[in-house]
């Protein structure tokens, strides 16, 4: 399921977008490695991330992108993610989409 974001950006679970300038950035994050500590959250300047309301199969609430339009790209959450289940991808975006 992808929604569209009020910037554009297409969304889903796994996968905020959001263009920024020149820049696409993309943040993933891998529900098999999330154990929902949430230290991600907590040091998001910008309130990107947020617990999910559901539990998955193994019982956790996982992270997900509430906001990707409001992510700088800056990368404290995949910096503290014991884990590594966040990934954030910036790509140069080449003319109009």
């Amino acid at each position: 399921m992808h929604l569209r974001g009020a910037t554009g950006g297409y969304f889903n679970f796994l996968v905020g977008l959001r263009i920024m300038g020149a820049k696409e950035i993309k943040i993933r994050i891998d529900p098999e490695r999330c154990k929902g500590c949430m230290f991600c959250v907590m040091v998001c300047p910008k309130k990107v991330l947020d617990k999910d309301d559901k539990v998955n199969e193994r019982g956790v609430q996982c992270v997900i992108v509430k906001a990707p339009e409001e992510c700088i790209g800056c990368g404290l959450c995949a910096i503290m993610c014991p884990d590594c289940a966040i990934e954030i991808e910036k790509d140069q975006v080449l003319g109009d989409r």
